[in-house]
Order: structure tokens, then C-alpha cells, then sequence
């Protein structure tokens, strides 16, 4: 009886130390500023761009800003919501961008035109 005991004991320390521990990831957050670096599709012929371009998004809470080479541009606001796939997306509801389909994954941003004449934008996090 005492071997028994014994042993459950041993087994539920054994299992109890096994136990996985979680780590939760950090979810991305479009918060923060994002540099232009890209665009693809449409009628253009695709670019690249450098760092320090002075192409801009910020985003804070609800609201954007939007500057090229250092000067305002547009503002206004944005809603974030999961797609159907489970991707982190987000429409704008004023400003220059709202016939747009934004896109986000850790450091990228992706900015799809509804309109597939007009070329996607991809954007990174600055640091």
C-alpha cells in the first residue's frame, strides 16, 4: 500500500513538473509609425523605397496622420477587425485612404486599393 501511494506521488509530482508553460505572444498593434517601402500591382510599374523616405503613417487608438516628405498630407480615423481568414485588418472611415483595405502582420503593413488598377502600398514598422 505504502509502494502504491508511493508511486501515485512520485507520478503526480512527475506531471505537475511537465507541465507546459504558456507564453503569450505580444499581439501586433498597428499603433506606431509606418514607412513606405513598396509598391506592387495595378497599372505601375513596381518601386521600391529607402529608408527615410519621408512617406508616413501614424497611427494612435482610432486615428491617423499621413505625411510625404515631412508635411501633412490627410488625417483622420480607422476601424481594426479580424478578417474572415483570422488576419488582422482595418478599413479607414475618413481621410484620403477610405477606398482602402489595410493589412498588418508584426512589422509589415499592407494598403490594398478596392480598386485593382490602383498599386498596393507595404509599409513598415520604424523602430
Amino acid at each position: 500500500m505504502k509502494t502504491t501511494i508511493s508511486m501515485l506521488l512520485c507520478l503526480t509530482v512527475l506531471l505537475a513538473a511537465c507541465k507546459k508553460n504558456h507564453v503569450n505572444k505580444p499581439q501586433p498593434s498597428i499603433s506606431g509609425t509606418w514607412e513606405l517601402r513598396a509598391t506592387k500591382g495595378g497599372n505601375i510599374v513596381p518601386a521600391t523605397y529607402a529608408a527615410g523616405n519621408g512617406h508616413l503613417i501614424t497611427f494612435a487608438d482610432t486615428s491617423y496622420t499621413y505625411y510625404s516628405s515631412g508635411s501633412l498630407v490627410t488625417h483622420g480615423g480607422f476601424l481594426q477587425h479580424i478578417d474572415n481568414n483570422g488576419n488582422e485588418t482595418f478599413t479607414f472611415n475618413s481621410g484620403n485612404f477610405t477606398n482602402e483595405l489595410g493589412m498588418f502582420q508584426s512589422d509589415t503593413l499592407k494598403l490594398k486599393p478596392f480598386n485593382p488598377e490602383i498599386a498596393t502600398s507595404y509599409y513598415v514598422k520604424k523602430q
